[in-house]
């Protein structure tokens, strides 16, 4: 078998089991209980072929529309799936984890749920997410309260990186993320406002390395205030030292609502110089940790007049940022201050659709946020 064409994370929604049954004359329980079964024998072929995440979207939260009768039914299925599962997921070494809001279930099930979860969770050949009562505008919405709860309680930083994150994105199958230092060097850092250290950034890349993270970029920013091209080496001298698969070398834009701009008079006496040698040194920085360059482009008010470049090792490249620079795909975002492009292909055209920056402002309208994409993209439809 060719592993390196095995996709990594199989989704499935469990669609059409109920109409499969009526079309062959039996009741629609019938049909949810051979999509049950079905899944038994997926696992199994996963652990033969080696896909390792899978999600399965069971019972979301429109379903509770349908008949008591069926209701019922699919109740007593997700008892005895839910024990079966002890078994199944000793068997291939698979950890379980149900994603959605399970307080609306009885307790026994939300009691089967945590046993499930508590005896799974060391398994990690497999990683099975089980959707329940879940829906998409209730999850952002309940995601946002818990993560602006967190941040008011003082559990969490605003910028922060943690364990329980990244497994989260690992158990979803996002095998890509940024760790974004700008400059190695902390006395810039400290100047600019940002509010992470070097050194975090260091135990950040490290932490996302043993949680398995195999495609990690950094960004750099040349042109902040102050540096010269020592600061320019050391900078590139750290990022060398962690090896990252992709490096993006932005020249320093300054946009209209950052730090640098608002606050223009704390930097008058600093200088801001972005040179052809910091540029070189980026490029020889990237080419002797074996990256190429994919994608370039250009930015209003760059320092230098230069341009931002990505560079990345063979088969490491983020597609994302092609199409975003191509502006022919359409490209959903979610959170605070994010803007989603929808593409009209037969008009020739593009529309945007922001959602607002402000955190709070976010959280308290995010109805409006979801309500505004739902209405574009239906438009596209």
């Amino acid at each position: 078998m060719d592993t390196k064409n095995i996709c990594r994370h199989i989704a499935i929604i469990m669609d059409g089991n109920g109409r499969w049954a009526k079309k062959r004359g039996m009741p629609r329980t019938f049909g949810h209980k051979k999509g049950a079964e079905n899944v038994v024998k997926i696992t199994r072929a996963m652990k033969e072929s080696g896909v390792k995440y899978l999600t399965l979207y069971a019972f979301s939260t429109e379903n509770w529309k349908r008949s008591r009768e069926e209701v019922e039914a699919l109740m007593k299925l997700f008892r005895s799936y839910l024990k079966k599962c002890i078994k199944i997921s000793k068997k291939n070494n698979m950890r379980m984890k149900v994603i959605g809001d399970i307080t609306a279930f009885a307790p026994d099930i939300q009691q089967s749920v945590r046993e499930l979860e508590e005896y799974s969770k060391d398994f990690d050949g497999i990683y099975f997410q089980l959707a329940l009562n879940y829906g998409s505008r209730d999850e952002i919405r309940r995601g946002m309260q818990k993560m602006a709860q967190d941040v008011k309680d003082g559990k969490v930083e605003p910028d922060s990186i943690t364990e329980e994150k990244l497994k989260v994105l690992a158990s979803h199958g996002i095998s890509r993320i940024s760790i974004n230092p700008q400059t190695m060097n902390q006395k810039t850092l400290d100047l600019i406002g940002r509010r992470h250290t070097v050194e975090n950034v260091k135990e950040k890349f490290h932490m996302a390395r043993a949680l398995g993270f195999d495609n990690i970029n950094m960004d750099l920013i040349m042109g902040l205030p102050g540096e010269d091209l020592d600061d320019v080496k050391h900078t590139l001298e750290e990022i060398e030292a962690l090896k990252p698969d992709s490096l993006t070398v932005h020249s320093l834009a300054i946009k209209r609502a950052a730090r640098l701009n608002m606050f223009k008079e704390e930097y008058a006496d600093l200088k801001i110089s972005n040179t052809p040698e910091m540029i070189a040194l980026s490029e020889d920085c990237a080419r002797r940790m074996g990256m190429e360059p994919y994608y370039l482009y250009r930015q209003k008010n760059m320092a230098g007049n230069f341009e931002n470049v990505g560079y990345s090792l063979l088969g490491k490249a983020c597609i994302y940022n092609i199409l975003i620079m191509e502006e022919m795909q359409t490209i959903a975002a979610c959170g605070a201050g994010t803007t989603t492009k929808v593409v009209f292909p037969s008009e020739n055209r593009r529309e945007r659709c922001e959602n607002v920056k402000e955190v709070e402002q976010y959280i308290s309208r995010i109805d409006e946020m979801i309500g505004r994409k739902e209405k574009l993209l239906g438009r596209r439809e």
